[in-house]
């Protein structure tokens, strides 16, 4: 299986904020709580463990998990928006650092939450928080997006993981989508509807075959009829211009009707 490696460093930063969103299905946090109570000399104690995955979290720690899905949404906006390509650097390592706190004290702050409330001097509340999966991946992926975003920020250079985030920094943001010309798409599909239509009209006016052969033919003959014509109107000048001659006296009766015969001739 190729790994296209050039496509993985385009969208490393949405590969990251994927495996975050990922890991809030997993277990975030799990809260051991223990009260402990002491009445008229008896004392008494409960535990109680409450599981939490980081969606939970998320919408139990108040502002802090809405700080977490801020963070991840900035790098995304800054790596794929084209108008805040003049502050992509900034915004990655601003929303990548905010990202990281966030997760940290959602999961202090839901963790307070769950411990019991209960006087003073009358109960006391112990409290274990430990970190599921969840909690790391998304830790992680957030460390790991401000590593990326430091990188870009201050062009660190010398490393050829280094050269390449930067080198995509300078000429790609994000996956590169091929660029669609919509008018350039509806000029073609005019075109081509009208050389469909030119086409079928053509085939439709098209004369059959045997008609054709008569047309040509009639073509054909066309210019010998014309030939023809033209002789026989130069034979009847000739004999007009006989018959002023022997109006005039030039030619005899016999004379004129001899050459009119000759001229007569000519024409059949």
């Amino acid at each position: 299986m190729n790994i296209n490696k050039e496509l993985i460093i385009k969208n490393i930063s949405a590969i990251l904020c994927a495996i975050a969103v990922i890991g809030l299905v997993f277990t975030f946090a799990t809260v051991d709580v223990t009260a402990g109570a002491s009445i008229m000399g008896v004392s008494a104690e409960a535990t109680e463990t409450v599981t939490a995955n980081g969606l939970e979290v998320l919408t139990g720690s108040g502002v802090w998990g809405y700080l977490i899905i801020l963070g991840f949404a900035a790098v995304l906006l800054a790596n794929y928006l084209k108008q805040l390509t003049d502050y992509k650097n900034l915004l990655s390592l601003a929303g990548s650092i905010i990202a990281v706190i966030s997760t940290i004290m959602s999961a202090k702050k839901w963790a307070s939450l769950q411990s019991l409330s209960t006087d003073a001097g009358v109960a006391s509340v112990e409290f274990e928080t430990s970190y599921g999966l969840g909690f790391w991946i998304i830790l992680i992926a957030g460390v790991a997006l401000v590593g990326i975003a430091m990188i870009g920020y201050f062009n660190l250079k010398g490393n050829p993981v280094f050269d390449a985030i930067n080198n995509d920094t300078d000429t790609a943001q994000g996956v590169v989508m091929p660029s669609i010309n919509l008018d350039a798409v509806s000029e073609k599909i005019d075109n081509t509807a009208k050389n469909v239509v030119s086409a079928v009209n053509k085939d439709n006016t098209q004369p059959p075959a045997a008609p054709s052969s008569v047309d040509s033919s009639s073509a054909a003959s066309t210019p010998s009829v014309s030939v023809e014509q033209d002789n026989s109107d130069a034979i009847m000048e000739k004999i007009n211009k006989l018959f002023e001659m022997k109006e005039r006296g030039v030619l005899s009766e016999e004379e004129f009707a001899e050459q009119k015969s000759a001229l007569l001739k000519q024409m059949m």
